[in-house]
């Protein structure tokens, strides 16, 4: 059975964390080199400096198996993280987790609601468009 609760710790989203950096560092076509230096206790600094913030788990056995991570800082909410195995995609368990979320940060005061998608993840682009996320703008980084 799926369970889906809020957790405090980060720690407990490690493994899966590093399973969306791997992605990540695959699909990327210019900075895979930024993936392979990017380590998670860098990664959840971020976190110190932030208004608040929400993690949801799905578990099942109390093994993680998927989550979401989002932030509120100054009135923006951000959807900081976001990983599902790909054994429980097409479920609809992350449009339930990020309908959740966006209710989360919208109920906390958040003036605006963003997501980054790394470059070569463009596959998961309609399904943001699906919960009303579009392209606001390109953030351009020299290649090296």
């Amino acid at each position: 059975m799926l369970d889906i609760r809020e957790e405090k710790d980060l720690l407990i989203i490690k493994p899966l964390w590093q399973a969306l950096n791997r992605h990540h560092m695959v699909h990327s076509r210019h900075f895979d080199h930024l993936y392979r230096k990017n380590t998670f206790e860098a990664r959840i600094e971020k976190f110190d400096a932030v208004d608040d913030y929400r993690l949801e788990i799905i578990c099942q056995d109390k093994k993680p198996l998927g989550y979401i991570l989002a932030s509120m800082k100054d009135g923006v909410g951000e959807i900081d993280s976001f990983y599902i195995y790909d054994d429980l995609r097409g479920l609809g368990l992350g449009e339930y987790l990020m309908k959740r979320m966006i209710l989360w940060l919208q109920s906390n005061g958040a003036e605006s609601v963003v997501v980054d998608v790394a470059a070569g993840n463009e596959e998961v682009i309609g399904f943001y468009h699906k919960m009303g996320f579009y392209t606001s703008k390109h953030t351009m980084r020299l290649g090296e």
